[in-house]
């Protein structure tokens, strides 16, 4: 938590509470810490039931796959109080090393079971198809640091031989594309408030 209000002090103006490696209980008390902590503060929490692996060999991590529980879903949200919920759907952070295998059925039982926006973690790699059906789903934010991660590494090998204000023109041009195209797929284009 020190870290957490550290970044607070400097004007952080939102959370992820990602406290899914660790019990149903233990998470619900931790994610709870932090509501209680922002919410006064005007401070909305993100928070994440299952457990969204890190990059791994894909096939691997889905053996011992933690999907969101759907049968949880209210109970972990009505105790914690968070404004937004990440879900396990078989997505994982980083790179994929094969088509990735999301399980729907999750997302749409969870949609069901709650009423706060429900978050996918781990999108870079992750088919325009399928997160167009994500969102159909109920999904409402998408993360894709990574793909974002991509687009600047490849802007920089691009441009390596170049000085180095040019090269911060390039990367900025180049995840400024990205964002872009993934900001029209997700159908947020002139959406912002």
């Amino acid at each position: 938590m020190e870290i957490i209000h550290n970044a607070w002090v400097h004007g952080m103006n939102s959370l992820m509470r990602d406290a899914s490696a660790f019990d149903f209980e233990e998470n619900i008390r931790l994610t709870k810490e932090a509501v209680d902590f922002f919410h006064p503060l005007g401070i909305p929490v993100e928070a994440e039931l299952g457990h969204v692996g890190n990059e791994t060999v894909y096939e691997e991590a889905l053996a011992g796959y933690h999907y969101t529980d759907p049968s949880q879903a209210a109970e972990f949200v009505e105790r914690t109080g968070c404004d937004s919920l990440a879900v396990a759907i078989g997505n994982q952070h980083g790179v994929y090393t094969s088509e990735p295998k999301l399980n729907f059925e999750v997302v749409k039982r969870v949609r069901e079971a709650v009423s706060v926006p429900l978050v996918l973690h781990g999108a870079s790699g992750i088919s325009d198809a399928d997160i167009k059906k994500a969102i159909s789903l109920g999904i409402s934010k998408i993360n894709i640091h990574t793909e974002l991660c991509q687009a600047a590494m490849a802007a920089v090998q691009e441009n390596q031989n170049q000085p180095f204000l040019h090269v911060e023109r390039e990367v900025r041009k180049a995840v400024k594309v990205r964002a872009m195209e993934k900001i029209k797929l997700f159908g947020s284009d002139g959406k912002a408030e």
